[in-house]
This record gives C-alpha cells, sequence and structure tokens, in this order.
C-alpha cells in the first residue's frame, strides 16, 4: 500500500512539473508575439534586406540608439505609398512584434517635417489662452 502511494505521489509531481514546463514555454511564445510600439527618425530603408533602420531614444541608457526592423510581407502603411518609399528623416511610429528575436513591423505610420510643421502652427496659436484677470469678491 506505501509502495503504491509513493508510486501515485511520484506521478503526480513529474505531471505538475511538465504542466509548468509546458505553461512556460507557451508564455514565452504568446509573449514573443505580443504587438510593441516603436517611435523615431528614419536613417535607411533596404529594400532588398526588407529592413527598416530607425533612430529611437533609449530610455535606459539616455541616448539615441539605431534599431532594425524586418518588415512584414503584409504591413500596414500610413502616409507612403510603401514602406520603401518613406524617406530618411522622416519620424515613423511603428507596430511590431518580436519573431524569433526580430523585431518585425506590422504597421508603419509616417510622419514628414512639412506635417509636424503644419499640426504644430494650430497646436501654438490653442496653447496659449489669453489672459482673464481675477475677478473682485465682494464681501
Amino acid at each position: 500500500m506505501r509502495i503504491k502511494f509513493l508510486a501515485a505521489l511520484a506521478c503526480a509531481f513529474l505531471i505538475g512539473i511538465a504542466g509548468i514546463s509546458m505553461a512556460q514555454d507557451a508564455g514565452v511564445t504568446a509573449q514573443e508575439n505580443e504587438p510593441e510600439y516603436s517611435y523615431g527618425t528614419v536613417v535607411s530603408v533596404n529594400g532588398d534586406a526588407k529592413e527598416l533602420v530607425v533612430s529611437e531614444y533609449d530610455w535606459s541608457n539616455d541616448t539615441e540608439t539605431n534599431v532594425t526592423f524586418s518588415i512584414d510581407p503584409n504591413v500596414v502603411v500610413e502616409n507612403s505609398a510603401t514602406w520603401k518609399e518613406i524617406p530618411a528623416g522622416a519620424e515613423v511610429d511603428i507596430e511590431y512584434a518580436l519573431e524569433n528575436g526580430k523585431k518585425v513591423a506590422k504597421s508603419i505610420s509616417v510622419y514628414t517635417m512639412e506635417e509636424s510643421e503644419e499640426a504644430g502652427t494650430g497646436a501654438e496659436a490653442e496653447a496659449m489662452p489669453e489672459e482673464v484677470p481675477p475677478e473682485e469678491v465682494n464681501e
């Protein structure tokens, strides 16, 4: 009886370990495919290698860092005909996923300097409201 109990306990232990191991592996896979976001300035576009290099701010090191994104075949591009036509110097927002250790761009939104300047003039005019003197309080 005691041997059967120990054998059952050992089997339960091994099944529990296998379940935890499989859950951890599934967590890595799910985490790897979750969308992430980046913002920066385009440094270069390499159509042959299907890569986009973006200079982005690295908050942990307080420096600008060049980051290479592989381009997904079904990438969605906003404000440019194709990703290959994005000019160096353009500001971009990138939605990407980690796939086999690489950052793969799924969506790219392009902002040129002209668009940024146009957006800035309207925002600046609204940012400074006219000063209103305080009302006098009658007691």
